[in-house]
């Protein structure tokens, strides 16, 4: 049977306790006219101090860390401006550790206007706080990777919500609100429009990586084509808590047709995935042109164009990648080894 105390309802006292006990906050009251400074055990804790040594003033301003130490040999201050404070700070333990801190204090004046008591409550906020310079840190890194590469780097949630985004803005022209909701594909040429919603949608669902190329409208009004690659981050239960990827330009290279259509030979050729390569692949699976048109969502004439590769049939490029990705989850890799493009199954599956 749980613990349980008798009492017909819980006093502020018992609830403060409560409060102290499970989490990471105390109080403290300051008898200005005496001195005198009192601290709840949960601000004990919190100061890595015994709670059988008085609390004072003193001690607490040993305790600061010397960049945050404030003068409060005066009563002036504390009058003039109502607060103490209510800011963040460091301390450093006897132990040697340092704790971030958030502190909110107040002040009691009688009728003549004369401090009183300073009483607040402080909050210990040195997790919170790690995890919020991590974060800032990672920021940066892929800033500065973004701009040394010259291409894009982003994270995106499960939902496909984009948390972080280096280098689009200065591409497209567009910010981090205008890509939610799928909003960065109103930059993608529409030839490589459906191919590339395909893979980016499929992704989400699968929980699944990729690498596709498709053109994007960069803020001089030209397209040019580049080459994402995306990867899932998994926690320990082998669930996606986010998609991490890059996006670089393509040089440009030959087989494009007028208006930036690329011949079938051209696009299955750039992607490392012939027209033989990508019979040989359909083969390895046993599965018809329709079967794989049912799985790619790629219409049946289209595929029959790519595996023909006759350079006067024109593709969208995007369609290859659509099609790399169902091979690459059926178990089928595609892959470019010193200079030749080998199909062979995943062992791993």
């Amino acid at each position: 049977m749980p613990n349980r105390k008798r009492m017909t309802r819980w006093s502020s006292y018992e609830l403060l306790r409560s409060i102290e006990m499970r989490g990471k906050v105390g109080t403290w009251v300051w008898d200005v006219p005496t001195g005198a400074v009192e601290w709840s055990p949960g601000l004990y804790r919190i100061f890595g101090v015994d709670p059988a040594t008085p609390a004072s003033l003193e001690l607490y301003q040993r305790l600061l860390h010397p960049d945050d130490r404030l003068d409060l040999d005066t009563t002036t201050m504390i009058r003039d401006s109502g607060t103490i404070f209510d800011r963040e700070l460091r301390i450093i333990r006897p132990d040697g550790t340092m704790r971030w801190l958030r502190g909110y204090g107040d002040v009691l004046v009688d009728g003549d206007g004369e401090v009183r008591q300073a009483a607040g409550v402080v909050f210990d906020i040195t997790t919170e706080r790690a995890m919020t310079d991590a974060l800032k840190r990672t920021s940066l890194r892929n800033a500065s990777l973004s701009a040394r590469l010259g291409g894009v780097i982003w994270v995106a949630d499960p939902a496909g919500i984009v948390t972080d985004l280096h280098g689009w803005s200065e591409l497209t022209g567009q910010g981090l609100a205008d890509v939610q909701r799928n909003g960065w594909l109103d930059v993608v040429h529409p030839e490589d429009l459906v191919a590339t919603r395909q893979t980016w949608l499929g992704a989400l669902e699968q929980r699944t990586g990729f690498t596709m190329r498709y053109r994007i409208r960069c803020q001089d009004g030209a397209y040019r084509r580049f080459e994402a690659t995306a990867t899932p981050v998994l926690n320990r239960d082998g669930q996606m808590v986010e998609l991490v990827g890059i996006c670089l330009p393509v040089p440009e290279t030959g087989g494009k047709e007028a208006g930036g259509r690329e011949t079938a030979s051209a696009a299955t050729a750039e992607q490392g995935l012939t027209p033989g390569q990508l019979r040989a692949a359909r083969a390895a699976l046993g599965w018809s042109i329709a079967d794989l048109a049912a799985a790619s969502g790629v219409s049946v004439s289209t595929i029959r164009r790519m595996e023909t590769g006759h350079p006067d049939r024109q593709v969208n490029v995007g369609f290859t990648e659509t099609i790399r990705g169902i091979f690459r989850r059926e178990g089928v890799v595609v892959a470019l080894a010193n200079g030749r493009v080998t199909v062979s199954f995943d062992a791993g599956r």
